[in-house]
């Protein structure tokens, strides 16, 4: 089967894996993805490259040739890690995630009367955020174990979260909202003050919660 020059190959295996017609093996004009044309039974566009790696740690120093801070590797390559979208709400540009800028933006129950932040234990986390409305989303959700932790910036030294965008707590541990199968009355929080500290923790002890939401 030819292919026309003005369709990268990527397109056309995106296309072909979401649409696996036959011939002339093309999505109907309804049902090609955004930024692309159809055309005289060509797709025409480029397929723009997505969260197709791991974001960056933030690490800068180097400690010898080959290590993070000297190779530096993960996405982006290009453009600003993360957006400001003033309504204190941060969007991650890597992994198409949206997070609150501090905790003391949220309401109760995340925030106590006095706008702290708040604990709670594992299952109210997770209602709490469920039943989140905040910035005019209502889809927000408590953070899993690998959405949490690409908020570490390793070049950073207590806490150990992106700072220059987020305010969170200067020390404590934060619920995710995975469970290890092994342990199943557990779930693994993380630490945010000196080291990325992962721990399995009781679901009925009381810790800080963080909501995102896909954008």
């Amino acid at each position: 089967m030819l292919m026309s020059k003005k369709t990268p190959l990527s397109l056309f295996i995106r296309q072909a894996q979401l649409y696996p017609l036959d011939s002339p093996f093309l999505p109907p004009i309804n049902k090609v993805e955004d930024g692309y044309k159809y055309a005289n039974n060509t797709l025409e566009g480029t397929l723009e490259a997505g969260a197709a790696g791991l974001p960056k740690t933030g690490q800068t120093t180097s400690y010898r040739t080959g290590d993070d801070g000297d190779l530096q590797k993960g996405l982006p390559e290009t453009g600003d890690r993360f957006t400001d979208n003033g309504d204190n709400t941060i969007t991650d540009n890597v992994t198409g995630l949206m997070y609150p800028d501090a905790i003391t933006s949220l309401p109760e129950p995340f925030t106590t009367g006095g706008g702290g932040a708040n604990t709670l234990s594992w299952n109210d986390a997770i209602d709490a955020a469920i039943d989140l409305s905040f910035a005019g989303y209502d889809d927000w959700r408590l953070i899993n174990i690998f959405e949490a932790i690409v908020l570490y910036c390793m070049e950073n030294n207590s806490p150990i979260w992106w700072t220059t965008y987020f305010d969170l707590p200067a020390s404590g541990y934060f619920w995710t909202s995975t469970t290890p199968k092994r342990t199943p009355t557990k779930a693994l929080a993380l630490n945010n003050y000196f080291d990325p500290i992962i721990v399995s923790d009781i679901k009925t002890n009381l810790r800080h919660a963080f909501p995102v939401r896909s954008v």
